[in-house]
């Protein structure tokens, strides 16, 4: 599945230029990808689509991404529940409040990030797949996001089309 997701993040501006599921399943399947990562690709990405066009994960204007209220920490803390600290692991939960401390990962999208996470399929998830997902997560929502956070999560040495 994270070998498809890679595929259509590299190959679209964002997840409003993707082609329709159908046009994208057979493209994907044409390329060679097996069927179950198609298939549990499209159903994430068809989720995410929704998710994303949900009023609490919209940036409060264009002009505030990455700035006013959204990024303020909430005033009490967020606590894993034992199947997110399974899935996400210690690792990947440093990762991501690292992010949101230093203002990169607003905190209402660290919670699209996680929902997002739970519905992978598999165990603990690795550095590189929750990376992948924080990046679906911001293609989602916001085409335009810092460059700088691409790089930052993209040092694999894996040549990535940076958007």
């Amino acid at each position: 599945m994270f070998e498809v997701l890679e595929f259509v993040y590299d190959s679209y501006w964002s997840l409003a230029h993707c082609p329709t599921l159908p046009a994208l399943h057979r493209k994907l399947n044409a390329l060679g990808f097996g069927s179950e990562s198609i298939l549990n690709a499209l159903v994430w990405l068809e989720d995410l689509q929704i998710a994303a066009n949900e009023p609490s994960n919209q940036p409060p204007e264009a002009a505030d991404f990455g700035g006013g209220a959204c990024i303020e920490p909430p005033t009490t803390s967020r606590v894993l529940t034992a199947a997110e600290q399974r899935k996400i692991g210690t690792e990947g939960w440093g990762l991501l409040t690292t992010l949101a401390l230093a203002g990169s990962l607003p905190w209402n999208r660290m919670e699209l990030v996680i929902d997002r996470a739970m519905l992978t399929p598999g165990h603990t998830l690795n550095l590189n797949q929750l990376k992948l997902i924080v990046l679906m997560v911001f293609w989602s929502l916001n085409p335009l996001t810092e460059v700088v956070l691409h790089e930052s999560l993209l040092d694999d040495n894996t040549a990535h089309a940076v958007h």
